[in-house]
């Protein structure tokens, strides 16, 4: 971490996510860890219920539309992005979702938090963000046609009230989170080695 206000240096941050996700793709307990906590938290499912019908209405096809898995009559427990989005947090440490107004209703975007490569805010309040600087290449079509690019370089801002950025593992005056799964990175590889 760095000097002031204990945050994370860039290149240490996008290496904890780094293995996090690699012990999660690579490692039968690393994979299991996730699960278990998500399992943990979300019992058998999360319900919305309002006793205003109308809220309920909205709510229901907003969860639907979203394919959040809270709606009563949609998503099944299986494709909730609800129980993913659980499992991302536990390996990312923090979750960003962008909400962007569509013509059917308000849509709820994951972001890729290791695209996200600085979080502007006030040098005195960390918890005052002006906006997400969000850098990454865009994924390689390898079949592309003629008017589908073949790829893109992001460079954008995201504005602050358009984010909603959720972190675990930090103290109140760190800009990022840490995953469940990077203080047990080690451990994972020592036994898997003593296994092998």
């Amino acid at each position: 971490t760095g000097p002031y206000h204990r945050q994370q240096y860039m290149f240490r941050m996008l290496e904890g996510k780094a293995k996090s996700f690699d012990a999660f793709t690579h490692n039968p307990l690393g994979r299991r860890i996730p699960q278990i906590i998500s399992q943990f938290v979300m019992g058998k499912g999360v319900v919305a219920e309002f006793s205003d019908p109308r809220a309920q209405q909205l709510w229901d096809e907003f969860a639907k539309f979203n394919r959040i898995g809270t709606s009563r009559g949609g998503i099944q427990r299986g494709a909730s992005r609800l129980r993913t989005w659980c499992m991302m947090q536990s390996v990312d440490g923090e979750s960003m979702f962008q909400f962007v107004e569509t013509p059917q209703m308000l849509q709820v975007k994951c972001i890729d938090t290791a695209t996200v490569l600085d979080i502007v805010s006030n040098p005195e309040d960390i918890n005052e963000v002006y906006f997400y600087h969000q850098q990454y290449m865009g994924p390689y079509n390898m079949y592309p046609v003629p008017g589908i690019p073949t790829t893109h370089y992001i460079i954008r801002q995201l504005p602050a009230p358009e984010v909603e950025h959720i972190k675990l593992n930090c103290f109140d005056n760190e800009k990022r989170g840490r995953g469940d799964m990077y203080n047990v990175v080690g451990w994972l590889k020592r036994l898997r080695d003593l296994i092998t």
